[in-house]
């Protein structure tokens, strides 16, 4: 092991073409892969996706590849980093050092992203929550006499604390 592959990590599937120290992809994809390193979170996630060794060794063809590509590029986009520089907005910087169950480390590493990992059907897809166009727009020629109805979680049901970790690259 030459000391680049313990500084930077498993060599992954990434899009051919993709560069991941500028993080730039190509004009057109043609959907094949290379293997590089990179700490983008959605490859990450993509590798424990297909990987046979360490990961679910799904077949390509089970995955929402389009999906995937969307996140990595927005979590490639370019964020200040508070310093007066830029920096990537989302990037996975971790080790998995434990074994888990397969739903509970695709949804860990989906987190970083502010996302999840499921099943839709036959093929595997993801969420992200980033800004988007408003699906609804609320006005008075939508409300009917002057009540809303909606639908929610109960209070107990909710998740609002959670364990993290994390070290200051600086």
């Amino acid at each position: 092991m030459c000391i680049r592959d313990r500084t930077y990590g498993r060599l992954i599937k990434v899009p051919s073409g993709y560069d991941p120290v500028a993080r730039t992809y190509p004009t057109v994809w043609d959907g094949t892969f290379v293997y590089s390193w990179t700490d983008n979170p959605a490859w990450v996630a993509l590798d424990l996706l297909t990987d046979e060794f360490v990961g679910l060794g799904l077949p390509l063809a089970n995955i929402d590849l389009a999906t995937f590509y969307e996140i990595a590029q927005y979590c490639d986009g370019f964020v200040s980093d508070g310093k007066g520089g830029t920096e990537p907005r989302y990037t996975f910087n971790g080790q998995i050092m434990e074994s888990m169950e397969p739903v509970e480390l695709l949804n860990m590493v989906a987190s970083i992203w502010r996302g999840f990992i499921y099943p839709m059907g036959s093929v595997v897809t993801a969420t992200c929550d980033k800004p988007t166009d408003p699906t609804v727009i609320v006005n008075p020629a939508n409300v009917i006499e002057g009540k809303f109805s909606w639908t929610t979680t109960s209070l107990n049901t909710r998740h609002s604390v959670f364990k993290a970790r994390y070290i200051e690259p600086s």
